[in-house]
């Protein structure tokens, strides 16, 4: 799977660089943002779940920091070829690094890895799971799912309308790339102070509910 998507994506790529009508254009976005957001991150989260067992909450954590490194970093560099290439060049060069890459991708996933310690004996937990229908009947399940799909819309959008948004503020598309740099920086800047809050509360303040959650 993560090499069929490596192949699609590089195929999207070039499929962007080629793309001169409107419909091959709305077919193209849509295989950039199905193999590319979509199925790069799903699989690389999925696998990394998979691959490890007792530390897998920190590879995780690993991993997500490494997709935010490549916000920062292949943004800008994206930017840069563009400048230098012209926009068309640049997806070509994108879908060649992506095929360059795929023997050490092939060589990465060839062997499926075992994870070398068992998950702790997991705690008996008097309750039971919610039924599909208590889920959709509770109103925190609503209230949660909007902070869970607006980051990945408003990101989505963003990116797709940044060209208008750009000069509408008078901006660089230069400024603009860099802003990712900072996104980045800050989501690794503040993550660590999200996870010291929660061990707090865990261990240090049980008698106070933060998330307004009791627990």
């Amino acid at each position: 799977l993560v090499i069929f998507v490596s192949i699609m994506l590089a195929v999207a790529a070039a499929a962007m660089a080629l793309s001169r009508h409107v419909v091959f254009l709305v077919i193209t976005v849509y295989l950039l943002r199905l193999f590319g957001q979509g199925m790069m991150t799903h699989t690389a989260y999925t696998a990394t779940a998979r691959w490890f067992s007792a530390q897998r909450g920190r590879a995780l954590s690993i991993v997500i920091l490494g997709h935010n490194a490549g916000d920062a970093i292949f943004t800008n560099l994206f930017v840069m070829l563009a400048l230098s290439l012209g926009w068309r060049n640049a997806w070509f060069v994108a879908a060649a690094a992506l095929l360059l890459a795929l023997p050490l991708i092939a060589s990465l996933v060839a062997v499926d890895r075992t994870p070398r310690a068992s998950d702790p004996v997991p705690r008996i937990v008097d309750a039971r799971d919610w039924t599909r229908g208590e889920v959709l009947r509770d109103p925190i399940f609503f209230l949660a799912m909007l902070g869970v799909m607006a980051p990945p819309f408003i990101v989505t959008v963003t990116l797709f309308h940044q060209v208008y948004l750009v000069d509408l503020r008078g901006w660089s598309l230069e400024l603009f790339a860099s802003a990712f740099t900072v996104m980045a920086a800050s989501t690794v800047i503040v993550t660590p102070v999200i996870v010291l809050f929660f061990l707090a509360q865990r261990y240090f303040i049980q008698g106070i509910a933060l998330t307004g959650l009791k627990g």
